[in-house]
């Protein structure tokens, strides 16, 4: 059968694109699902001759559905086609020949390598897809922090926040969460549970913090995001103002550090748990570090009041001669949300 390697392989193919919609919607070009198809048959009656098994056909067949849009289940359609197909061959030939009872002898055999070689082909896909997801998570990752950053060209904005999946007309929050003691995700599960929301996010790692960019579409969302927040958090966590426009996203991850930072550790709730947070709103000031007060983070953390914690703002008309500190009304909670304020303290 080796002498028919060329007439079988163009069955196959002819089959895969009849029975398997997949490879006719993607970029496999024709010549190439050929050549695939050619070497894994040579491969596979070499092996069933007695000769060394060698994965390298099955492996590259892998390899190149996965980079052509293939799905898994397109791939090991393809080798069960393939296993019929030879099978169907082998018995016709066995007719011609009358050695029908031999071909029964080695059935599991014939199907044995077709697993075998689908096995290895499917782990080979699977390398590339993660391999895939990698880079394409990277990407992401550093579209994101470009966002954050302010470095991103006005012109260019739109088409990133396509890229990450974000709405471009939306209100936007920027979470900062610090990282976990044990090394655990400090956010677990948090952008399934934003998605099932219906609330698009893109989250990173960013000197040594875990970073988001949440896009909501309404008010509503707004507050579901913080819930969910401080639902699914499982260590310090802080929240900018809301925002409409990511030129201030690099004020807007300022706000949510400093926010991070007034958080008491003793307020740190377990994932899954649910903090009362305060209300976001509108006129809130935006809170800044004072550059007066340099010793802001050590006066920040320890004092946490009966009522709630406090934060830095500032000060709202003109140019104060120092920081001042104010009591919120709604209290500082685990969030570290940048609250309204009330009374000076």
């Amino acid at each position: 059968m080796l002498v028919s390697v060329n007439t079988i392989a163009d069955r196959i193919v002819e089959q895969i694109l009849t029975g398997e919609h997949s490879y006719t919607e993607s970029t496999l070009a024709l010549p190439v699902l050929h050549s695939v198809v050619t070497e894994n048959v040579d491969a596979l009656l070499r092996g069933l001759s007695g000769e060394h098994r060698l994965l390298d056909a099955p492996r590259r067949a892998g390899r190149v559905k996965a980079e052509s849009g293939i799905p898994m289940a397109g791939l090991l359609h393809a080798y069960r086609l393939a296993g019929l197909q030879l099978w169907e061959e082998m018995i016709a030939r066995s007719r011609v020949s009358q050695r029908s009872e031999s071909l029964l002898r080695v059935s599991s055999s014939v199907w044995g390598i077709i697993d075998e070689y689908s096995n290895a082909a499917a782990e080979s896909y699977r390398e590339v897809i993660d391999d895939l997801g990698r880079k394409d998570q990277q990407a992401k990752s550093v579209m994101l922090l470009s966002l954050l950053e302010g470095e991103t060209a006005h012109s260019e904005v739109s088409r990133l926040v396509r890229a990450l999946n974000l709405p471009e007309h939306a209100t936007y929050l920027v979470v900062a969460a610090e990282p976990s003691g044990t090394g655990a995700d400090p956010m677990p599960g948090i952008a399934p549970r934003l998605r099932a929301a219906g609330i698009a996010s893109a989250w990173a790692t960013w000197k040594g913090e875990f970073v988001g960019l949440l896009g909501c579409t309404s008010e509503s969302e707004v507050a579901i995001a913080v819930n969910v927040v401080a639902e699914r958090a499982a260590s310090r966590r802080g929240i900018s103002r809301s925002l409409i426009s990511l030129a201030d996203a690099r004020d807007a991850v300022h706000q949510a550090r400093v926010s991070l930072r007034c958080t008491p550790r003793a307020n740190v709730a377990s994932a899954g748990s649910v903090r009362r947070h305060s209300t976001y709103s509108s006129s809130t000031t935006p809170l800044r570090r004072p550059s007066s007060e340099p010793t802001f983070s050590a006066r920040c953390s320890n004092s946490s009041q009966e009522i709630g914690h406090p934060c830095w703002t500032l000060w709202r008309g003109g140019s104060p001669p120092r920081a001042r500190l104010l009591r919120p009304r709604c209290g500082f909670t685990a969030i570290g949300i940048a609250c309204s304020t009330g009374s000076r303290s």
